[in-house]
């Protein structure tokens, strides 16, 4: 596992700055790396992206089913399939959170819709198992965040590192620039940025993209595949 100092130490490389001496201490360079971060977590959640998924089971019992806490490192879900009951397969229906669960009419099973409830980092089940029902297990499939306000210099690098190298060239070439960056250069970076993701890991949908400026080497290429 890649840690965020090891991140800095390639950033110094691409700035041909291991000795320190113009970015004299990490905790200067780290921002970098977190705004990076920030953004990404925007991007994920616009786009889906494959690698951030990830799951959890939940026992859903009569005492908790009105109020289960999301993740810590929840982002967001994909669609109205999220949420899977594991003894049935069945996959529990959302509803809006404008509505009530009253304005769902006919009959339903218990355990078969759900709310989510993000002010409060809750979701809740509309009928719940009978006190003397067994638990039922389901599970939530979501995206991860990552949070870039959290991150120290011996922190993992999010997302299993799916995003380093990415971010070592988004984060260099920034610094390489901080002293005359304009906004417009810094949009024009982050849309580059945003490519390079896109071109690399949004792997479920035929891709051709032709790239340019510092995320063109070796990412002009159509990829076909499914994960």
């Amino acid at each position: 596992m890649t840690i965020e100092s090891e991140i800095i130490d390639q950033i110094r490389q691409e700035l041909d700055d291991t000795g320190s001496t113009r970015w004299t201490a990490d905790s200067q360079i780290l921002p970098f790396v977190k705004k990076a971060v920030r953004r990404s977590n925007a991007l994920i959640a616009r786009h889906q992206l494959p690698f951030a998924f990830d799951s959890e089971n939940y026992n859903i019992t009569s005492a908790n089913y009105t109020a289960l806490d999301l993740p810590d490192d929840f982002l967001c879900i994909s669609g109205d399939r999220a949420l899977t009951r594991r003894d049935t397969g069945e996959v529990l229906e959302l509803i809006s959170w404008a509505k009530s669960f009253e304005d769902v009419v006919g009959t339903k099973d218990v355990v078969s819709i759900w709310q989510l409830d993000l002010n409060n980092s809750t979701f809740h089940i509309r009928e719940a198992p009978s006190a003397d029902a067994d638990t039922i297990i389901c599970s939530l499939t979501y995206l991860v965040k990552s949070d870039a306000s959290a991150l120290t210099t011996a922190s993992d690098t999010p997302w299993g590192g799916a995003l380093n190298d990415l971010i070592i060239e988004y984060g260099a070439l920034r610094l390489k620039n901080v002293d005359e960056m304009e906004v417009g250069q810094d949009v024009q970076m982050w849309q580059e940025f945003e490519n390079a993701i896109l071109d690399q890991h949004q792997s479920n949908q035929l891709i051709r993209r032709k790239s340019r400026g510092w995320n063109a080497r070796g990412l002009n290429y159509t990829r076909y595949g499914v994960y």
